[in-house]
Order: structure tokens, then C-alpha cells, then sequence
């Protein structure tokens, strides 16, 4: 009785009912996460095996196809395993800004990398 308080209005086995519920549906999103997360990691191991056979991708479109593979996978661990979902927005814009500054820098080296690769002379 003492843990009712006053006019709460919900008695507590309905309270703790809600909170096992809650924590059961996201034991399943996280497990939904991590079957996602390996699925992608089994297509990056097994992707250049497939592309060999079939000839389909030039080498600079399968760096780009691992890239979005490893970019997707790395929100979607930021999203639900490091809990920037269920910050406030202030922090998650920092994080959003940060990501897409360095994304930026790394393609600038990329271009320069390829861009001094391709014009050397010997």
C-alpha cells in the first residue's frame, strides 16, 4: 500500500506488467540489430567472391558498395547500441555533424589518393 502512494491510479502489478513488456520488445529489436549487422558483415566477406564470378562491379564501385555497407553499419550502431536514438536532439545533431564532417575529409583523401595514383610519371 505504501508504494501505491496517493491517486496514483495504477496498481503496481499493471506498472511492472508495461516495464517487462517494454525491456522483452527491445531484447528483440537488439537481437533484430545484430542479425542485421551480421548479415552485412557476411555480405562485405562474401561480396567480393560473388562480384569475381560474375564480373559485375569495377573496383572503384566495390569500394564505394563496402563503404555504404560499413556506413550503415556504423549508424546502426551509433542509433541502438551506443543510445543516440533516445538522446536529445542537441547531442545527436553534434554526433550527425561530426560524422559528416569527417566523411568529408575522407573523401577529399580519397579523391587525392586516387587523383596522384593515376597521374604519376615515371
Amino acid at each position: 500500500m505504501a508504494l501505491r502512494g496517493h491517486s496514483l491510479g495504477l496498481p503496481i502489478p499493471a506498472v511492472l506488467l508495461d516495464l517487462r513488456l517494454t525491456a522483452l520488445n527491445t531484447n528483440y529489436l537488439y537481437l533484430i540489430i545484430f542479425a542485421v549487422l551480421i548479415g552485412e558483415t557476411d555480405i562485405e566477406v562474401n561480396l567480393s567472391t560473388i562480384l569475381k564470378t560474375l564480373n559485375i562491379l569495377s573496383d572503384t564501385n566495390y569500394v564505394t558498395v563496402l563503404l555504404g555497407i560499413a556506413a550503415t553499419k556504423a549508424i546502426l550502431i551509433a542509433m541502438f547500441y551506443q543510445h543516440l536514438r533516445y538522446e536529445p536532439r542537441s547531442l545527436s545533431t553534434w554526433v550527425i555533424l561530426g560524422i559528416v564532417i569527417a566523411s568529408i575529409l575522407m573523401s577529399l583523401s580519397f579523391v587525392q589518393l586516387t587523383y596522384h595514383s593515376f597521374h604519376v610519371t615515371s
